[in-house]
């Protein structure tokens, strides 16, 4: 009983795996910084840099999130299990284009 209620408050809040930047470091950023922010070869970080790009509605990043709409690397992150890398593309893109 005592292992269940340990893996439950782990899985519920003693991980923070999803450690995003805030919005204020990403709206600052340059073109030129996107495009660095982007450039990861870990597919897990990369999703989660693409969807904080879109939670923060960064107009600026839309073509550097398309050139992710063709990846079809599965991520198995919790919040996005069994999503590929171009469908949060495609997700970030639309959330951003609602904002205009």
């Amino acid at each position: 009983m005592i292992y269940k209620l340990l893996l439950l408050s782990f899985i519920l809040g003693g991980c923070n795996m999803f450690k995003t930047q805030n919005c204020d470091n990403i709206n600052n950023m340059t073109k030129t910084e996107i495009k660095n922010y982007l450039n990861i070869d870990s597919k897990n970080e990369l999703v989660m840099r693409i969807y904080q790009l879109g939670e923060c509605k960064k107009i600026e990043a839309i073509p550097y999130i398309e050139t992710f709409t063709e990846d079809v690397r599965i991520t198995h992150l919790m919040k996005f299990k069994g999503m590929s890398v171009g469908y949060i593309a495609k997700k970030s893109i639309e959330k951003i284009q609602k904002e205009k």
